[in-house]
This record gives C-alpha cells, sequence and structure tokens, in this order.
C-alpha cells in the first residue's frame, strides 16, 4: 500500500512500451490506485477505467486525474472490515486506435 499517488500509462519502471505494435488491448490492474493518480494516454490509444466493475470513463490521448474511492484512510479502515482486502478494483484496458490488418499478415505468412 502506498500514500503517493501513481502514474498509469503503457510505459512500465524500466521505460519499455507494454504496447507493442500488434497488440490491440493493454491491461492495467490493481488494487492501490489512489485518488489523483495520473492517466497517460498516449496519441494511438484511447482508455477505458473500471472501478469496481463499472466502467468510469472513456479517456482520449493526454493526461488525465482519476478520482477513486481509495485514499490513505479509507483504504487503511477498509482492510479492517474486509479482512484485509480492498474491496475496490482498479482497471485500465488501453485500446490501441491504430490500424492493424491482421489479414493481409496472416496471408504473408501462409505464403513463404
Amino acid at each position: 500500500m502506498s500514500i503517493r499517488a501513481q502514474v498509469i500509462s503503457t510505459i512500465d519502471e524500466k521505460g519499455i512500451d507494454q504496447m507493442g505494435p500488434d497488440d490491440l488491448i493493454v491491461k492495467y490492474h490493481s488494487v492501490d490506485v489512489r485518488t489523483r493518480s495520473r492517466l497517460i494516454v498516449y496519441s494511438n490509444q484511447r482508455a477505458v477505467v473500471r472501478i469496481q466493475g463499472q466502467v468510469q470513463g472513456v479517456f482520449d490521448p493526454g493526461a488525465h486525474d482519476l478520482q477513486t474511492p481509495a485514499n490513505p484512510i479509507s483504504q487503511f479502515f477498509a482492510k479492517f472490515q474486509y479482512a484485509g482486502n480492498v474491496p475496490w478494483e482498479v482497471e485500465v484496458l488501453f485500446v490501441s486506435t491504430a490500424r492493424h490488418e491482421p489479414g493481409v499478415r496472416a496471408l504473408r505468412r501462409l505464403r513463404s
């Protein structure tokens, strides 16, 4: 459990983009996303944010601040109430908006 807000994007801690050129969706899942965490959506993406299983929004490219039920105080008390488990989960689906042509690539593989 961290107290600081997070930066959520498809770039990991090592600077590697998790969304490759052939990926359609990259999923980010955590129970430790705080209010005021920063969501970074790149120009070839859209992001769908789900909190507690409900879609909270679809975000266009840019930087967005997230509003979640998680803050240090509520998370501290929730762990007591729910036996160490936090009742809210945050899931971000980064969806590629790049043009994908899997049929053409599949034909090339068959011919070679």
